[in-house]
């Protein structure tokens, strides 16, 4: 449970830094790729043993179906700034 979290996270960090500012990302494919891409890279930079045994590579199927959760900490952190 901690590792999606983490994923969580990461990619709604990535829309921050992306600019995005509402929800409509959730329906753009080349955005989800994107922060798929951002989020694995990141899984191999931390070198967290718990991200990459359950993680190694994130895929836009599952930013998709974390797509509820990702926009609810996206908002959360654009809250914070």
């Amino acid at each position: 449970m901690r590792a999606k979290l983490e994923l969580v996270q990461l990619a709604a960090a990535h829309l921050l830094k992306s600019n995005v500012t509402g929800p409509e990302w959730q329906g753009d494919h080349s955005l989800k790729v994107c922060v798929a891409s951002q989020v694995s890279k990141d899984i191999l930079k931390r070198r967290d043993p718990n991200l990459q045994a359950e993680y190694y590579f994130v895929q836009v199927e599952w930013i998709t179906r974390n797509r509820h959760p990702i926009q609810q900490r996206r908002m959360e952190l654009a809250a914070s700034i």
